[in-house]
Formats: structure tokens, sequence, C-alpha cells
């Protein structure tokens, strides 16, 4: 597991930070006891894989009430709630608000152990999924104008002679704008280049369905703006997605 984990740890029960103990040892990440919301924020950073162990019955604000204060304010971070009491109806609550589990006090150390390398492993793929989208948004945002113009035709299936004819240019030009397109977000093919568009959600333009009409008539409006249907959207501070700045 990788150096630089960090559990957030909303609870004073020293038995909890004591069975994390040997993972720490382990694989070097650090527990931090945590007060308050304000104190998390002031510590919390997105940039490296964590966890939330949380009481449920935290004695300065409700468990459920902490955990929708975060998820309003978009911490993707994994959270475990752990337990006084049993309570079937909270702890249904807790994972149909994307709680990882709820575990019960006294927690075996090898079970609680269990659920934070799970919550850990679980933020460590969110992570590298998010830095690859990063990557990718910032290829894509080195197009220049007429490009961010040229990608939603290229990728909707547009010939190289349609697209030119819509922009109104060369097709020698339009095809040198697309080998441009290429080169900048590092694709190595067009269905390369249609799938980083779709996990950025960036829209495609397409002929509308039975149009037939020749590609000298094609005009603006018998273009329709469609979105790939499952793009790979991400929280957690990220950003919009890319989308090109002069649309048809």
């Amino acid at each position: 597991m990788p150096r630089n984990m960090l559990v957030y740890l909303f609870d004073d029960d020293t038995s909890i930070r004591d069975s994390l103990m040997p993972l720490r040892i382990t694989h070097g990440w650090e527990c931090l006891s945590i007060a308050s919301v304000g104190i998390f924020f002031s510590h919390y950073q997105n940039i490296y894989p964590s966890c939330i162990l949380l009481n449920l019955n935290h004695p300065h604000q409700d468990g459920l009430e902490l955990q929708k204060t975060l998820t309003e304010k978009s911490v993707a971070a994994p959270v475990i709630f752990l337990s006084d009491t049993p309570s079937v109806a909270r702890s249904v609550q807790a994972m149909k608000a994307g709680a990882i589990d709820v575990l019960l006090k006294p927690v075996a150390p090898q079970r609680l152990v269990a659920v934070v390398q799970t919550a850990l492993m679980r933020d460590l793929r969110f992570c590298n999924r998010r830095q690859t989208l990063e990557e990718l948004r910032g290829r894509f945002q080195t197009l220049t104008p007429r490009e961010r113009q040229v990608l939603p035709l290229v990728i909707g299936g547009m010939l190289n002679k349609q697209a030119a004819a819509l922009l109104g240019i060369a097709e020698v030009t339009l095809q040198v704008h697309r080998a441009q397109i290429m080169r900048k977000t590092k694709a190595t093919s067009l269905p390369d280049l249609v799938r980083m568009s779709a996990r950025l959600g960036v829209p495609y333009k397409t002929r509308r369905t039975g149009d037939s009409s020749p590609v000298s008539n094609l005009k603006k409006p018998d273009l329709i703006m469609k979105q790939f249907p499952h793009p790979d959207r991400i929280q957690g501070g990220v950003g919009p997605p890319f989308l090109p700045s002069d649309r048809l």
C-alpha cells in the first residue's frame, strides 16, 4: 500500500487508535484525531488517499449529520462508522448515504484494520482515476479555439470534407487541425480520441438522423449536439467537464 495515506478519526476512543497502530507501522500512513468539522477541513487534502472513521453517536454532532455535511462539501473520502450501541435504522441510513461499513464497538483490531484497508484502497483507485482525468483535461485545454470547433465534428464521425465544408475551410486545413488535436491530446487513434472525449464529457456534433443533404448544403441547423451516454464523472473538486469554447 502506498505511503501518504491518511485516516481521519472523529472519535475520542483511544482503543481505536491503538488498533490502527499495526497498519500505521507496516504501511507508514498517518492517523489524525479530529475534534470538529472545521479542524477536519483545515487538514483535509484530497490529493492523498484517505478515509474517515466517524462515531455514529458523536458527542458534539450527530454522526449522520456530519456525514451529510461532508457529502455536501464534496468530500469523497470513504466513511466508516463506529457505534457504541446497535441501531439497525441508523446503520441502514448510514449505508444508504454511502458509508463503507458500520462497526459496533468494541471492534476486533483485525476487523478494523481490514475495513480501513478496504476504504483506503477504494480511495486510492478514486485518486488515480481523478489524476488521470486531470491529465486528460490538461491536454484538451491546450487546444486552440479552432481546434475546439473541429473536435466535436471529428469525434461525431464526420468526414474531413464534411467538417471542412461546415467550417468553411479547406479540407487540407481541417486535416492539419485534426493532426494537431491528435498530437496535443496524445491520442493514438480516432477511437482513442473518442474514448478520451467521452471520459471528459465532451459533447459531439453529428448530422440529424435521416439527413441525406449533400455536404455543400450542410448548415449549422442540420447538426445536433449529443452527449456520450456514460462519461466518467467524478467528484472532489476536479472542476467541470471540458467543453469546446467556440460552439457551432
